[in-house]
């Protein structure tokens, strides 16, 4: 265990009280408890996230911010659920700061996007440009330690299709490339993707015999060949072989998704862990439309629809509970009930995640120009009349000091990524739009301006990226979208 973080360094959070009265301190109202583990992500944050720390024990936190035990734990709970820090009971026992996991934000990511109705044209539209992106930057920067990763994963996925074994082989090597690309924010968002898209190893559950050999075959001499490439520096020849697996992914998902649910007793359903019934379930209220507010069933009836044990239902709706897609009522008339995934929470897990992996401007500015240039394009073909409406209006008020640099830079780039159509793409450029905003708003930024940057030249940069859409000029468009941004790196590098 570390040692207690520094009270000077955790910038200004000791002498900060929480709002209310002393009544309500004492009675320790949970209403308050957001506030407070807000206060604490921020200290984390900015001591750096020194994972394994100890923040403070319970006495000590209770004293420093005058709020009872009861705030103070549901604070540390949300902390949890957040991964962000959790409460450690016994001797030695706080306020310890955990290293994130990046899989619960895929995770919540994908079921977020799930509960949009996301299409898998929208997903696989999404896929190729963060995979084609991926490879073309892996060929570039592709290191000896990377090389030797793809390849043994090469190696683990023939022999799991040899044994017919779904260990997840498949997902690891587009994880790996996007790893090898270098760049923080790809490998995240491409993982997330690839959860939606459910790649070849939920795709061998539903074939069986030769039909199944030679799908897994295809896709390991796909992937083998496309690692060539990429070990090779050919990023050119990686991203046409990408290109052309992924469109092949994309046709056996679209056919999966129109066949029969699995039955209860499937044999794909033996064995199976809370994670991997999880996913089951997301994808039977997915199949039902995100029905907000509909019962699924008992505990004994999700049991027998599913065939599986208590221990391995409660586990998989304890995931599903995390990230707010469903709730657990007891009593009569209770049940598993849909609900509804918050996007802000989700926008802000993962820029929270990604502020941890420490990702620098340049990091962020490349992805922000993969993905805005894609939405930008399909913003222009997509535009309609009230597109139009929304860009005039946007940009009338875009100019007014109350809007503000920061805002302004963050809302007109959501926007375009929204007029785009693609709801996968929207939410990565919100992300990425709310870490530069954040960014902006920093003392040493001064709200972004710079000498080349005031908010009235952003505003103009703006007016003339629409005048482009409006002219249906993509080219001209992409190139002023292009110079906007490298402007807004600048004003935070």
């Amino acid at each position: 265990m570390g040692p207690s973080l520094e009270h000077e360094q955790l910038s200004e959070l000791g002498a900060i009280q929480l709002s209310g009265s002393a009544d309500e301190a004492v009675l320790g109202r949970p209403t308050r408890a957001p506030h407070l583990a807000d206060q604490l992500e921020r200290e984390i944050v900015d001591a750096g996230w020194p994972v394994g720390s100890l923040v403070g024990t319970e006495a000590e936190l209770l004293e420093r911010f005058n709020v009872g035990r009861g705030v103070l734990r549901e604070a540390a709970r949300l902390l949890e659920d957040r991964q962000i820090a959790r409460m450690r009971r016994g001797r030695g026992g706080g306020l310890i700061v955990l290293e994130p996991d990046v899989r619960a934000v895929t995770d919540a990511t994908a079921i977020y996007l799930e509960s949009l109705g996301v299409t898998p044209n929208d997903i696989f539209e999404a896929r190729q440009v963060l995979d084609l992106f991926a490879v073309g930057l892996a060929a570039d920067r592709i290191d000896e330690q990377n090389s030797t990763r793809l390849r043994e994963l090469l190696q683990q996925e023939q022999e799991a299709d040899e044994l017919q074994i779904m260990g997840g082989s498949h997902r690891q090597i587009h994880a790996a490339i996007a790893e090898a690309s270098g760049n923080p924010v790809v490998a995240v968002f491409a993982e997330a993707l690839s959860l939606l898209s459910e790649d070849q190893d939920e795709l061998r559950a539903g074939r069986t015999g030769a039909v199944s050999r030679r799908a897994v075959a295809g896709v390991h001499r796909a992937h083998q060949s496309i690692i060539e490439a990429i070990i090779s520096g050919d990023g050119l020849l990686a991203s046409h072989r990408m290109l052309k697996h992924l469109n092949a992914l994309h046709q056996d998902f679209v056919h999966r998704s129109e066949r029969a649910e699995i039955r209860p007793h499937d044999p794909a359903s033996s064995g199976q862990t809370g994670r991997v019934l999880s996913r089951r379930i997301r994808h039977d209220i997915a199949k039902m439309n995100w029905p907000i507010d509909h019962n699924l069933g008992s505990e004994a009836e999700l049991l027998q629809r599913y065939g599986t044990g208590r221990g391995t239902l409660r586990e998989a709706v304890r995931l599903l509970e995390h990230h707010a897609a469903v709730e657990m009522r007891r009593g009569p008339g209770g049940g598993l009930i849909v609900r509804a995934p918050d996007g802000e929470s989700v926008i802000h897990a993962v820029a929270l995640h990604l502020t941890y992996r420490g990702i620098r401007a340049a990091d962020l500015f490349e992805a922000r120009e993969a993905l805005e240039m894609a939405a930008l394009q399909l913003a222009i073909e997509r535009l309609t009349e009230e597109g139009t409406d929304r860009l005039t209006r946007a940009l009338d008020g875009n100019g007014s000091s109350s809007v503000g640099f920061a805002q302004s830079a963050h809302d007109f780039h959501v926007l375009i990524a929204e007029l785009g159509g693609n709801r996968t793409l929207q939410l990565f450029v919100a992300v990425l739009a709310r870490i530069t905003a954040e960014r902006l708003e920093e003392p040493g930024v001064q709200r972004g301006a710079t000498p080349g940057n005031t908010l009235e030249q952003v505003s103009y940069a703006h007016r003339r990226i629409v005048d482009a859409i409006l002219d249906g000029d993509v080219a001209l468009a992409r190139r002023r979208m292009r110079i906007h941004l490298r402007s807004l790196e600048r004003a935070i590098a």
